[in-house]
């Protein structure tokens, strides 16, 4: 979470402190320092989470505008939230019967 573009490994680590499942794209798995976070059993559900990813990034870009953490933050929350609501309703009007 940066102003710049920069691999995502950097900011996980400092986040990841409790004993929930986490998901990650590739990336996350790439190294074995990621190893204690990584589970085998989740490891197929690993392209949903790397679409979620593509789509967030392609429409609202790899990299945040915001500089304090609180505000990116934010930010992040609320591009998540949109994708969110929109996914919610593309359901809503497409596949509902």
């Amino acid at each position: 979470m940066g102003s710049t573009p920069r691999h995502d490994v950097i900011d996980a680590k400092k986040l990841m402190t409790d004993k929930r499942i986490y998901l990650g794209d590739k990336g996350y798995n790439s190294g074995k320092k990621m190893g204690k976070f990584y589970d085998e059993k989740v490891y197929r559900m690993r392209n949903s989470i790397e679409s979620v990813f593509g789509s967030l990034k392609r429409r609202f870009g790899s990299s945040v505008m915001s500089r304090t953490f609180k505000m990116q933050r934010a930010e992040i929350l609320s591009r998540i939230a949109i994708y969110n609501l929109n996914s919610f309703f593309m359901w809503l009007i497409f596949y509902r019967t």
